[in-house]
């Protein structure tokens, strides 16, 4: 029993060792929980945006191509020879100009037969009006005189028009645009000869997809930028709005005109044409960081009145100069975060700066 007596202190002692260990691991546990539950009760610090509808500037763009408002090509008037060419291609012409010289066989006889028949019934008419006042001329003789002579003056006047045509003339103020013969060259009626453009009223021509043709308004504004002309921009107003659509590309050639000449266009050179439009009714534009990406789609973080977010399913309907353009999802009084969404998660409060 003593031997008994004896063990029992020491028994004791080792089992409270245990004990004492457990109440300190508990004692740590619960300093860790509550410091741990100090910091998930801190807030998260984010900024946000008060959504709401502004006025959006869209814009529409195009590639057009700038020609000559009037241009003329200047065609042979009946086979000839080109004797000569009195101008160069980009030269600056005046209104009746001399352009090139024509030669022909047939307008050189035609002209002098119809010069020599007029002289005879020049000669007949006035040999015959020295005799008719004395009344020993029938009536009928005077006549055929007379129309003889209106005939040859009407064959004459014809062969010297087609003389006349042998030289080339500007129809108007311009610039050579291109020279399709030379001089020595044989050339048979119609055939063209001389591209006159006229550089001073230039515009251009835009293709339209038939479904945007519909918005097109003539008298609506835009904005040209020629990347040829390092990038120069001027306004320009749609004058003219296609009417019949292209066979393959279904597109409608409208036209627009520069309010002021832009210096050094050229025909031919490209532009970029942008139409813009505002919005008056608005949209919710939020910036493009504050829309996240989850499996389900995409989405905002929106707080509510006590503090707390959660997800906003939404749908991104276009761009804008300061962000993306929401097009369902919020109503335009939710508030958004913007700074710090990547810190957040459904449920967690927050606190809101700035």
């Amino acid at each position: 029993m003593d031997i008994i007596r004896r063990h029992i202190p020491s028994l004791r002692s080792s089992m409270a060792i245990p004990a004492i260990l457990l109440l300190c691991t508990a004692a740590l546990s619960g300093c860790r929980d509550a410091r741990q539950d100090e910091t998930s009760s801190e807030a998260i610090k984010v900024r946000v945006l008060e959504a709401g509808k502004t006025p959006v500037r869209s814009a529409k763009s195009y590639v057009g191509t700038a020609r000559a408002s009037k241009s003329v090509v200047l065609t042979a008037p009946f086979p000839a020879k080109v004797v000569a060419i009195e101008v160069s291609e980009g030269q600056k012409v005046r209104g009746g100009q001399l352009l090139a010289r024509l030669e022909s066989e047939n307008v050189e006889s035609t002209l002098a037969a119809a010069e020599a028949t007029l002289l005879q019934a020049q000669d007949a008419y006035d040999r015959l009006s020295s005799v008719k006042e004395s009344g020993s001329v029938a009536q009928v003789k005077v006549v055929e005189v007379e129309t003889a002579l209106t005939k040859a003056e009407s064959m004459a006047a014809v062969a010297r028009k087609a003389k006349s045509d042998c030289e080339i003339r500007a129809a108007y103020d311009g610039t050579v645009g291109s020279i399709y013969v030379a001089a020595s060259e044989d050339v048979e009626a119609i055939s063209p000869l001389v591209q006159i453009v006229d550089t001073d009223s230039l515009e251009i021509v835009i293709p339209v997809p038939e479904t945007e043709i519909a918005s097109m308004r003539i008298g609506s504004r835009a904005e040209l930028t020629v990347p040829a002309l390092d990038n120069a921009e001027v306004e320009a107003v749609l004058v003219r709005k296609g009417v019949v659509a292209s066979e393959i590309a279904h597109n409608y050639d409208c036209v627009l005109r520069p309010v002021t000449p832009l210096e050094g266009l050229l025909p031919g050179m490209a532009g970029k044409v942008r139409f813009f439009s505002e919005d008056s009714e608005g949209e919710i534009v939020i910036p493009a960081s504050a829309v996240r990406t989850d499996s389900e789609g995409r989405f905002v973080w929106s707080v509510d009145e006590g503090g707390k977010v959660s997800k906003t399913r939404v749908t991104v309907g276009g761009f804008a100069s300061d962000g993306v353009v929401i097009s369902s999802g919020l109503s335009g009084s939710e508030r958004i975060v913007t700074d710090g969404a990547s810190k957040v998660s459904t449920g967690m409060k927050v606190e809101i700066i700035g």
